[in-house]
């Protein structure tokens, strides 16, 4: 919680546009005549409160009051004798009081929560007027995030933030319609015997689509907790597969922690939706996938440990429980090793180095020592790195999951001067090569044993030369 006094030298941070400071209420004569009981910079920070109802609606929800006849005392400064406003929960200005003057029963909301509300208007306000700048029009929301691929700017993502809490089903529809997107894409790639010029358009719309889903799972990982309590009824059990599931599947790191993060966020409904999952789970990356994740989750939210660890334990069917108490006692090492959290900035530290031999001498971006690249800049370089096979990515993830712990949204994003200048566009094509290399192996893996001769038939001779019938022979 912030603090935040009001003296002769602070006012109140604004939270709207300088045009809209005309009152919305009228002309409250009680409350602008009382006006002189408190200092000037006291009261032009009730001036501003008045002038701005959406910031006053704001501050009634949180305080509760709102929808009920109650009225509630703002406080202007910190102190038990600070001066107060009075608001009802219609939000009219009632009255002004001095320090020290009684507020008898009326409940107050002290000046640390009034500040703090402040502080998340006016952040939500600069999120919205940045992304109003880059985009004039509402589809352009969705069509970026499918296309900017792994060259989404930090600024970028702060700007397209401020329409998460708002857009949280069309935000999982569009998961849900990308992921199907991405494995179409995949299922045409995988089938070539080897990749020509024409299909470079395909690989590189394919390395767009799966970056789509890492940063849709982090918009909807954003809100944390408070998602599955706006989520209607039936999506609510579905989140596990919704959320990190589409990204974590594609088996490249950088996807990997996206949707990873955003189960951590989430907590509870993810786990939720695990446990009722467990008893069918029969794949080695779909385990480590919920292993991964209820850590994360026990990490972050205090309160869920005990569960997280409870799941973490749970015995799965086959053979994949021998991988799964390796993949614990891996996660375990992750943890108490003083060393993982170092290693995974080097790891991004070293990224950096190498972008800066391509940028131009006068980047500010050019080090040639991993200790003086900025730890922000060196986490946020390595949550990019694609991982050139899942067991890379694997390893990868577990250097990477005490920073997964503790990071936020925009921790794992790139400055836009820092693409600019590293040119990471261009090569784009190359890291989509790479994805689409590694599915078609898995599928060639996949495909069963085919005859490459004719099959002989049974009253023919043995292919062995023993001149011999084949069903009294070999066959």
């Amino acid at each position: 919680m912030l603090a935040f006094s009001v003296d002769a030298s602070e006012s109140l941070p604004s939270t709207h546009d300088e045009a809209d400071d005309e009152p919305i209420h009228g002309h409250d004569v009680h409350f602008l005549t009382r006006l002189s009981r408190v200092q000037a910079r006291q009261a032009d920070y009730a001036l501003r409160l008045y002038r701005d109802p959406e910031l006053v609606r704001c501050l009634l929800a949180e305080s509760g009051a709102r929808g009920t006849r109650d009225r509630v005392a703002l406080a202007l400064a910190e102190g038990a004798d600070a001066p107060h406003v009075i608001v009802a929960a219609n939000g009219a200005f009632v009255t002004c009081l001095g320090a020290g003057m009684s507020l008898g029963s009326v409940p107050t909301m002290s000046h640390a929560n009034v500040h703090a509300v402040v502080e998340r208007v006016a952040d939500h306000r600069g999120r919205m007027r940045a992304y109003r700048e880059r985009s004039k029009h509402e589809h352009a929301l969705i069509e970026r995030i499918l296309t900017a691929g792994d060259t989404m700017s930090r600024e970028d993502m702060h700007a397209i933030s401020a329409f998460a809490p708002t857009s949280t089903a069309t935000f999982l529809d569009t998961t849900s319609a990308t992921f199907v997107a991405a494995l179409g894409l995949q299922s045409a790639l995988v089938r070539r015997a080897r990749y020509r010029r024409h299909d470079r358009a395909a690989i590189a719309q394919h390395w767009r689509t799966v970056w789509g889903l890492g940063h849709l799972a982090m918009l909807v990982g954003s809100d944390g907790r408070a998602l599955f309590d706006r989520l209607p009824s039936p999506l609510r059990g579905d989140l596990s597969e919704l959320v990190a599931h589409p990204a974590a599947s594609q088996l490249v790191t950088s996807l990997s922690l996206r949707g990873l993060w955003a189960s951590g966020r989430i907590g509870k409904a993810m786990l939720e939706g695990w446990r009722a999952e467990l008893p069918t789970v029969t794949t080695g990356p779909r385990m480590v996938e919920i292993l991964f994740g209820a850590t994360l989750v026990g990490a972050r939210h205090r309160d869920l440990a005990r569960e997280a660890i409870a799941l973490i334990g749970t015995r799965f069917d086959g053979p994949i429980d021998g991988f799964a108490d390796l993949v614990r006692a891996d996660i375990t090492k992750a943890f108490n090793a003083p060393d993982h959290d170092a290693r995974w900035r080097t790891l991004g530290a070293l990224q950096v180095i190498a972008d800066g031999a391509r940028m131009p001498k006068r980047s500010p971006f050019r080090y040639d020592d991993v200790e003086r690249v900025p730890a922000s800049l060196a986490y946020a370089r390595a949550a990019q790195l694609s991982g050139d096979s899942p067991t890379n990515a694997f390893a990868h993830t577990l250097l990477a999951l005490p920073w997964l712990a503790r990071a936020e949204m925009l921790d794992f994003y790139l400055p836009e001067a820092y693409l600019r200048d590293a040119n990471l566009h261009r090569y784009a094509a190359a890291r989509g090569d790479v994805l689409a290399e590694r599915a078609r192996g898995r599928y060639l893996r996949q495909q069963p044993v085919r005859r490459t001769a004719p099959k002989l038939g049974r009253n023919e001779p043995c292919a062995c030369g023993s001149g011999t019938k084949s069903k009294r022979c070999c066959g």
